[in-house]
């Protein structure tokens, strides 16, 4: 099946010694995203398929290469178009997945997007949200922000992905949410 075949592609690539962002980002990111995408599409009426590879591929230049950051989503997308293209996917369901990954760098409302950008934009958010441990490493270890550099990024970082957030998102993750809010108010 193709999402077990790009499933462990990006595994694998997240594993690599090269991968800056650690091997910690496929647990604490992709997977993370992967099941939020699941739940949010049952309740949005999104593409399960086109999400579910959206969500496994939508960083994956960036893992290949930390340098692709700033324009990771319009790689990535391009990465996707590549592995789908070989395996021979529908050609609608390959534009609509690279469509996905490009619009995913913040939360998208229903009335902007496609419900299948949608989930991937707001379930990005929400790992973002609901993992601080991993990005306090991310700010600490891999952008080497100092103390209070990294505390505010993750501060507005979690307060701007979730007011963006669609209801539905939000009535998933508050619990958590609330939570890293009081963590990161000490």
């Amino acid at each position: 099946m193709i999402n077990e075949l790009v499933k462990s592609y990006v595994r694998e690539e997240c594993n690599k010694p090269e991968n800056a962002f650690g091997t910690g980002f496929y647990e604490n990111h992709i997977l993370l995203v992967a099941d939020y995408c699941r739940i949010l599409a049952k309740k949005i009426s999104a593409d399960y398929e086109v999400v579910e590879l959206s969500s496994y591929l939508h960083d994956i230049a960036a893992v290949q290469d930390i340098k692709n950051t700033p324009t990771h989503n319009v790689l990535s997308a391009e990465v996707a178009e590549t592995i789908l293209s070989k395996e021979s996917y529908n050609c609608d369901k390959i534009e609509a997945v690279k469509r996905t990954i490009v619009s995913h760098i913040t939360p998208l409302k229903l009335t902007e997007a496609t419900a299948e950008e949608v989930c991937l934009s707001n379930a990005d958010a929400m790992s973002q949200i609901t993992r601080p441990v991993y990005w306090l490493y991310f700010v600490f270890s891999i952008r080497n922000l100092n103390y209070e550099e990294g505390r505010k990024w993750i501060r507005e970082r979690v307060e701007n992905n979730w007011n963006l957030l669609i209801d539905p998102a939000k009535d998933i993750i508050e619990k958590e949410y609330l939570l890293v809010k009081e963590l990161l108010s000490l």
